[in-house]
């Protein structure tokens, strides 16, 4: 996977733009978060206004990174909906790993490039996951988190994003609200269920599922996309 960037200082490829843009060396003044406080996120402070949004997402992704660093090293991993890059930084601590971020809203990009622009192996993309920017791409991990609700049908989604999958590939959806019959029909199975009897008993059911979907080893042969139309991330 060669993933060009446009300009190497903001490790942020747009499509069609040549040269810096000069914003993107300065925080944008809209930004949710400082620089500093999307470094350090899922932590942030107890002071913060934005807090309790958080709490749940710091053990889902010390289970997500702790995953993938004990079964999927070395992997090529995709975030969907990587908004301003938090997440994609803590997916390439994952040893031996290069992740792409992928997000439709250049201002957020522009400060995940700005914060995480000395990780080597973290590179973002602009761009729309139903355009043609990921055309010909493929990953072994592909991951959305907290973004499945900007799809209108689930089912749709994991068809498109599934071709885009390497043989033995991974798909993961957590730290979303998901509907068991959206997931007929997919070989997945469920790495956190909070209303599981054991994390109902001794975790208290926090937080929301996590689940994987598997690519079967011949699914697909190269990355190809869906005909039906769907609503743009």
């Amino acid at each position: 996977m060669n993933v060009p960037d446009t300009y190497q200082p903001s490790n942020i490829y747009v499509p069609g733009l040549s040269r810096p843009d000069p914003r993107d060396k300065h925080p944008d003044s809209h930004d949710l978060y400082t620089d500093s406080e999307v470094a350090m996120l899922p932590q942030l402070s107890k002071a913060h206004p934005r807090y309790h949004e958080w709490t749940g997402r710091t053990a889902s992704t010390s289970r997500l990174v702790r995953y993938l660093a004990g079964n999927k090293k070395a992997a090529h991993i995709l975030e969907i909906g990587c908004g301003n890059g938090w997440l994609s930084h803590q997916l390439s601590s994952v040893p031996g790993s290069r992740v792409v971020g992928l997000d439709p809203n250049l201002n957020e990009l522009r400060q995940a490039a700005r914060v995480f622009r000395h990780q080597s192996n973290l590179k973002f993309i602009y761009g729309d996951f139903y355009s043609d920017v990921l055309q010909d791409l493929s990953f072994d991990i592909i991951v959305m988190a907290g973004s499945v609700h900007q799809f209108p049908f689930l089912p749709l989604i994991i068809t498109d994003v599934l071709p885009h999958l390497r043989a033995r590939g991974e798909f993961h959806l957590l730290d979303s609200s998901l509907y068991k019959g959206d997931l007929q029909g997919f070989p997945h199975r469920y790495l956190y269920d909070p209303h599981s009897l054991w994390n109902r008993i001794v975790r208290k059911g926090t937080g929301l599922p996590w689940v994987c979907i598997t690519l079967p080893p011949t699914a697909f042969s190269e990355p190809a996309r869906s005909k039906a139309s769907a609503h743009h991330l």
